[in-house]
């Protein structure tokens, strides 16, 4: 090694105005510190460390100022460089001389010292470009070739390369690239067969001009254990990110302080243990980097932290194979594969936010902030929404081609198939399940029975096919799904039932809820969960009533989305729905026509058991009850498509799956729809005994047979009908509208039962009928109407009708014109202008022998006692109380039985009347009429 001796006698003030205007550039290069602090502004101190304190004050004089460091203004360059360095006047001195002069007798330092090794920096042809020199006390110089001989103990102007060029460009692309701190430890893995370069002067000199040689590459930097180090990794990955194809950061295990890749080899490390350093090491994004110096701020902080973290999580994701896809109505959903399975979550969930925020952590050990997290949402719903291919997101159950998927909830991600030929469990999904937080697992089914199921579940033979067939429509992904309405008595262990059922559909942390406050709360149990359950409500109202109503046969609601003025949420769902109470809860009419009405038996005290003992009990079976029931869904699917019901319910659908598992449930057949079809008809005498309107309806039909009139009419009936007791329950209407909201209502309970209710308008108004059915037992018969039209309507309103419904044509029903509501409705059935004149009423046939019979409908039938001629009715001084009919011209003159005269007169009807009773569907023989007085039924 060669010793010299430096030469001292440097003028200071030559050198100062040698190196006046370039102190950015010799305080970069002789300082070791960026040029991009040296730009006037406020820095970070690279002594001292403080923010926003350090700064270049004089590019001129290349004075720096730190307001920690320094009191005052702080010299020039020269004391700049002793301060950064630490060096003395006279190192300082060479060392600025040699590099602005390269003078070759002032290169070689202050005192004595040695070249301890030499690396040669050369192009992709390799020319030698530059050396790197290693003296020793431990120290490096940059000197270059000079023209004629010797060196230049500087680089300007020489083109800048990574160390080992030709190698590397030389190396299979595909090889991974490895980038050290230092020429020994690039040999040092070169010379053991690893692809390896470097770049001059260490940590914090990597220049951009070196990216273009690593492009497409897959680069692995190697961190020294020091924080120059570390900053220095991933400073140089920072710069390449956009370039390569990956590229990774690896730190050292056990190596000393200052310890690098020479070191870990020295103490033990083998290839074996750094091919798996590089495997494990996760892929480097800028989130990861820390504090980089080019992108200081003056709080010190990174320019664009949070959009840097949202592009790195965005990466991560997508890094981790994640697959962006979005449902029908825009929600964005990402599939990611974790520990060997993929998992469905919405990009808005707290569930995915907790991923970004744990990987973000594992990757770079530190916190990423909120609004990165809000940005990289963001962009995923962007990409999921318009690059993203589209699915349903299905909760719990679903359909895929002719099979039933049935989502177990479990950490594996396991679904059940049911088909038509079994079930069998799959250990992926082949279509997209979500997950909601309260959501629990289902255990995987094993071979069961339906016995052991209506025994655990308490059901007596009467509920037990209703609920079985409730189950089983619950596990179809279709509804329209009916209402189980679970009634007992305190302590019967209708919760506890409820609590089952869910368990063996849709176990989730809450299985039974209160009431509801509104809609809106509904909804969103309706989207959080597969089954809705409603504990122990002691009233149902109206709105609640309507709002399971859609839930049952699918229905939507809208709601304004928080934080904005326009946006809105949709919330559309079919769900299945449990209700237990002590009283039957569900009394309106549509709720009813919906419903499973289950009353459990009493449990005597001496069969209670301790609820722990029930629960372990259940739950050891409850993978044999999956099974079973499993197993009847597969019969269901078999035989549904050649199942026929001879006379479908509503709930069609519920009733044809239920039928279709009959042998698996362990009924006969029918037995389903027979239990179904009585649980139907309690519902609907259960909503009529609820209603005061429909008790006084069967009253009022019970009394008169058939009636058409106004609903201001009908209602003036039914309030003369009616007790004043009945008239101030809160459900009696008060207004006509009202009265005709609730008789729509009613119908198809008061059909149910034999007695329909119809309305219609015409030109001048609306009308309405009640009647009884022709299937149904007629006990009594009046308010005969004849169909025939007998002119226009009366100017008067309501005083007289002359034109029955079935005349209303076409253009009556579009002619709007007149109709002004209630107020203005066309004259009444039931009080009729009577076009019988005094001299027809009072005609008498030839023999003037007439016997007159009072009937129950306030007319006087006539008729000659020598010839039995039926003379013209007439109306009676005191008609009985409800409508007259609006018609009665002429007798039936082939009508030649006489009407047998009784004490019992309200069975007796108008014989003209008798012969139209048929369009109102009673049957009578229009040759012989004749009335049973004892049962009042036509004959």
């Amino acid at each position: 090694m060669i010793e010299t001796k430096a030469t001292k006698n440097i003028d200071m003030e030559t050198l100062k105005q040698r190196a006046a205007g370039r102190w950015p550039e010799l305080l970069s290069t002789l300082g070791n510190i960026s040029a991009d602090v040296l730009d006037g502004k406020h820095h970070p101190c690279p002594r001292c460390g403080g923010t926003d304190r350090f700064r270049l004050i004089d590019v001129e004089a290349g004075a720096l100022l730190c307001n920690q460091c320094f009191k005052e203004k702080n010299g020039d360059g020269i004391a700049a460089l002793m301060w950064l360095r630490g060096w003395d006047f006279q190192r300082t001195m060479d060392e600025l001389s040699q590099y602005i002069d390269g003078d070759s007798t002032t290169a070689e330092s202050s005192g004595t010292f040695t070249i301890a090794d030499e690396y040669d920096y050369v192009d992709e042809n390799g020319t030698l470009l530059y050396q790197v020199v290693r003296l020793d006390p431990k120290d490096f110089r940059q000197r270059r070739p000079r023209d004629g001989g010797g060196w230049e103990w500087n680089v300007k102007g020489v083109q800048l390369v990574p160390y080992r060029l030709p190698e590397l460009l030389a190396a299979d692309p595909s090889r991974d690239v490895l980038i050290v701190e230092g020429e020994k430890d690039a040999d040092r893995a070169a010379n053991m067969g690893i692809v390896a370069t470097t770049c001059a002067m260490g940590a914090g000199k990597w220049r951009p001009k070196y990216n273009e040689h690593f492009r497409d590459r897959n680069v692995v930097v190697v961190a020294d254990n020091d924080l120059p180090g570390r900053e220095h990794a991933h400073e140089v990955a920072r710069s390449l990110f956009s370039l390569v194809r990956s590229v990774k950061v690896v730190e050292l295990p056990d190596v000393p302080e200052k310890g690098d890749l020479s070191d870990w080899f020295d103490q033990g490390g083998t290839m074996e243990e750094f091919d798996k350093l590089i495997k494990d090491a996760r892929e480097w994004s800028p989130a990861l980097g820390g504090k980089s110096m080019k992108q200081k701020k003056k709080s010190g902080t990174p320019i664009d932290t949070a959009k840097s973290h949202a592009t790195a999580l965005v990466k991560m994701a997508e890094d981790q194979g994640g697959e962006l896809w979005h449902t029908p109505d825009g929600t964005g959903f990402i599939t990611l594969p974790i520990e060997g399975h993929a998992e469905n979550w919405s990009i808005k969930s707290a569930s995915f936010k907790r991923w970004l925020q744990r990987e973000f952590y594992s990757a770079s050990k530190s916190t990423v902030n909120a609004q990165a997290i809000q940005d990289a949402i963001g962009v995923f719903e962007g990409k999921a929404v318009f690059e993203g291919r589209q699915y349903d997101a299905h909760l719990r159950v679903a359909e895929h081609q002719d099979s039933i998927l049935i989502d177990l909830a479990d950490a594996e991600w396991k679904v059940v198939n049911i088909d038509a030929q079994g079930w069998r469990v799959l250990p992926a999904s082949p279509v997209k399940f979500r997950r909601c937080r309260a959501m629990l697992p289902l255990p995987e089914p094993a071979p069961g029975s339906m016995a052991e199921l209506q025994k655990l579940l308490g059901l007596c033979n009467e509920s037990w096919p209703l609920v079985v067939g409730w189950i089983l429509a619950a596990l179809r992904p279709t509804g329209p799904f009916p209402i189980l309405n679970l009634n007992a008595e305190q302590g019967a262990g209708k919760t506890t039932a409820a609590r089952k059922i869910r368990a063996l559909i849709d176990p989730n942390t809450a299985p039974m809820r209160c009431e509801p406050k509104e809609p809106r709360n509904l909804m969103i149990a309706a989207n959080n969960g597969w089954v809705i359950a409603l504990d122990n409500l002691s009233y149902i109202h109206p709105w609640l009533s309507d709002s399971l109503c859609r839930l049952s046969t699918g229905g939507g609601f809208s709601t304004r989305e928080l934080y904005s003025d326009n946006e809105e949420v949709i919330y559309d769902a079919q769900r299945p729905i449990i209700i237990t109470g002590i009283e039957e809860l569900a009394t309106r009419g549509d709720l009813l026509d919906r419903s499973l009405m289950v009353m459990l038996p009493n449990i005597p005290e001496s069969q209670r058991r301790p609820e722990s003992a029930i629960w372990h009990e259940f739950n050891e079976a409850r993978p044999r009850l999956l099974g079973a029931l499993y197993d009847a869904v597969s019969m269901a699917l078999r035989d549904l498509p050649t199942t026929t019901v001879a006379r479908l319910p509503r709930m069609a659908d519920f009733a044809l799956w239920a039928t279709a598992a009959e042998p698996a449930i362990g009924l006969k057949p029918g037995e389903f729809m027979a239990r179904y079809a009585g649980n139907r008809a309690a519902g609907h005498e259960l909503a009529l005994e609820s209603s005061p309107v429909g008790k006084a309806v069967l009253d009022f039909v019970g009394r008169v047979g058939t009636w058409t009139g106004t609903a201001s009419e009908l209602l003036a009936e039914l309030d003369d009908l009616a007790d004043e007791r009945t008239r101030k329950m809160k459900g009696w209407p008060q207004t006509a509208r009202v009265l005709s909201g609730t008789l729509k209502r009613l119908a198809p309970n008061l059909r149910a039962i034999g007695v329909e209710v119809e309305s219609g308008r015409t030109k001048k108004g609306r009308f309405v009928t009640v009647s009884k059915l022709a299937e149904s037992s007629v006990t009594n018969v009046t308010n005969v109407t004849s169909m025939e039209n007998q002119g226009e309507f009366e100017p008067q309103g309501d005083a007289a009708v002359t034109q029955s419904p079935e005349a209303v044509t076409q253009k009556d029903v579009e002619d709007d014109a007149g109709d002004a509501g209630d107020d203005e409705i066309p004259a009444s059935f039931g009080e009729t202008q009577s076009d019988l004149s005094a001299e027809r009423d009072a005609s008498v046939c030839s023999h003037d022998d007439v016997e007159e019979i009072p009937t129950f409908d306030g007319y006087i039938n006539r008729q000659c006692r020598q010839c039995g001629e039926e003379l013209p009715c007439r109306k009676g001084e005191s008609p009985a109380k409800g409508p007259t009919p609006e018609s009665v011209s002429t007798c039936d003159p082939a009508s030649k039985a006489a009407l047998p005269e009784a004490e019992s007169r309200p069975v007796q009807g108008c014989l003209q009347g008798l012969a139209e009773v048929a369009t109102i569907g009673v049957a009578v023989c229009e040759t012989a009429p004749a009335i049973t007085e004892s049962s009042g039924v036509l004959t």
